[in-house]
């Protein structure tokens, strides 16, 4: 245990919750770097174990076509750092690349939980679970926002009196606030639910009236 964990322990012991969050903040930022190399090398090793599964001649031609399509959804997730489910991900390609792109993809990929495939058809299903989690984001995020904010604001007086204790509620205040982007962040995926279900309509409606014509 190094010398940062004993102090941020030590910290945390005290009640002394300010400086516990800026020495937990200081580390993850500055072994973030290390983290995401270890999970990307790991990620990397799986898919050129996938590949070179798939030229063992030996092996039923089945399970050669699903470890392919294995390694395609390994290179979408190291591609765009997220999982998706195949059926969706190759419909939403074919819609994505049938109209020139007018859509941009990431709407596509910040949905896919809330996308599914009927008969060969892309569909978009928001629940009312998905929408009153959709406002209580909305809601919650913004309150934290707004303390956060408000906290640096207290912070820039406590610098008077103690220039560490103000350093650890600074960074805690930034913390809350990195948090409620985080929140707001997650009204993202019915909000590109919404651009994709009216992307889908007004084109089905081009093409209802192109064939009525």
């Amino acid at each position: 245990m190094d010398a940062m964990a004993i102090q941020a322990i030590t910290y945390l012991s005290e009640g002394r919750y300010s400086l516990f969050a800026a020495l937990v903040c200081i580390g993850l930022f500055l072994n973030g770097q290390k983290l995401l190399t270890f999970f990307d090398s790991f990620k990397k090793r799986r898919l050129e174990l996938l590949k070179e599964a798939t030229e063992e001649y030996s092996i039923d031609d089945n399970l050669k076509t699903h470890l392919k399509d294995e390694i395609e959804g390994e290179l979408f997730r190291l591609s765009h750092r997220v999982k998706m489910h195949k059926a969706v991900r190759d419909v939403s390609l074919k819609l994505y690349f049938k109209h020139d792109r007018e859509l941009p993809f990431i709407h596509f990929i910040r949905a896919r939980q809330l996308l599914d495939v009927i008969d060969g058809i892309l569909t978009v299903n928001i629940s009312k679970a998905d929408w009153v989690g959709f406002y209580y984001n909305i809601v919650f995020g913004f309150l934290m926002l707004f303390s956060g904010i408000l906290s640096l604001v207290i912070a820039r007086k406590v610098i008077e009196s103690s220039i560490l204790e103000a350093f650890g509620w600074a960074i805690a205040s930034l913390f809350v606030i990195l948090f409620s982007l985080f929140i707001l962040a997650q009204t993202m995926s019915v909000t590109s639910a919404k651009k994709i279900r009216t992307f889908i309509r007004l084109h089905s409606e081009e093409s209802s009236n192109q064939t009525k014509s």
